[in-house]
């Protein structure tokens, strides 16, 4: 289990460092290793998607997405399905719960794609 967080947490940095199939593969280590990470299987998901497996990637989400009751897990399972609306009305949900969690976004590679989104600035920045 351990060594799996420690997999979750190298895929993270490594999709922050733009390194998707190393994100990968760091991913799929920490979910063969037996652990139902719902984090490690969002890494997964963002790094098909940045390498062009968008299909793939949607499909593993679509199934995870009933069974995920965290609101900040799933405002990042909807970026990988590029559904702006739902994600940030649970991004909102999660902050309103715990506002900890603005911090969080701002830095977390699940958003890197709505970083720029003048809606996500808003919500997460203030602005």
């Amino acid at each position: 289990m351990q060594i799996a967080n420690i997999l979750i947490g190298r895929s993270n940095a490594l999709l922050v460092a733009g390194k998707w199939g190393e994100a990968l593969s760091d991913a799929e280590r920490a979910l063969q290793i037996g652990t139902e990470s719902e984090a490690g299987t969002i890494n997964k998901c963002i790094a098909l998607k940045k390498l062009d497996r968008k299909e793939e990637a949607t499909k593993i989400i679509q199934d995870i997405l009933p069974k995920l009751k965290n609101k900040y897990l799933r405002s990042s399972a909807f970026t990988v399905l590029g559904d702006k609306k739902n994600m940030l009305m649970e991004l909102k949900m999660a902050i309103d719960e715990n506002s900890g969690t603005r911090v969080e976004a701002k830095f977390d590679p699940d958003f890197a794609d709505y970083r720029e989104d003048p809606d996500f600035q808003k919500l997460v920045y203030g602005k």
